[in-house]
């Protein structure tokens, strides 16, 4: 998602834009996958990973 706000659209202020970025991303991802890249889709999403794009994950966890 970071990637839309790299290339201008702000979907931070806007909602609306944020709705249609998603379903973008999820479209992409989909395409890959039905096309036989989801071994690509796998490197790519990691690439981005490892250079600071991409989703966070915060865990919280409580020992019982």
């Amino acid at each position: 998602m970071e990637l839309f706000l790299l290339m201008g659209i702000n979907y931070v202020d806007e909602p609306r834009l944020g709705r249609e970025c998603h379903e973008r991303r999820k479209r992409l991802e989909t395409t890959l996958n039905k096309a036989g890249y989801s071994d690509v889709r796998r490197k790519l999403l990691r690439s981005f990973a490892q250079n600071g794009l991409g989703r966070d994950v915060v865990v919280y966890a409580r020992r019982v």
